[in-house]
């Protein structure tokens, strides 16, 4: 399993708790995959094509935690 993050971006222990604690509150079990998409812009074209692209992925048996900040 390989963990991608921003060398920048904080640990989940420096947020108040473990990465599992933290998305257990946002309603991720954590089971599946997650993407994660750090909007910019409220009116951000990347999210919607991401939406598109869950959509299709899930169409064709891809499961994975769609998870979206701003």
């Amino acid at each position: 399993f390989h963990r991608l993050r921003s060398p920048d971006a904080p640990k989940a222990e420096d947020r108040g708790g473990s990465l599992q604690e933290i998305l257990w509150a946002a309603g991720v079990s954590g089971d599946l995959p997650v993407v994660l998409l750090e909007l910019r812009a409220e009116s951000d074209p990347l999210l919607e094509e991401l939406i598109r692209a869950y959509a299709y992925w899930d169409r064709h048996g891809v499961a994975f935690d769609l998870v979206v900040v701003s």
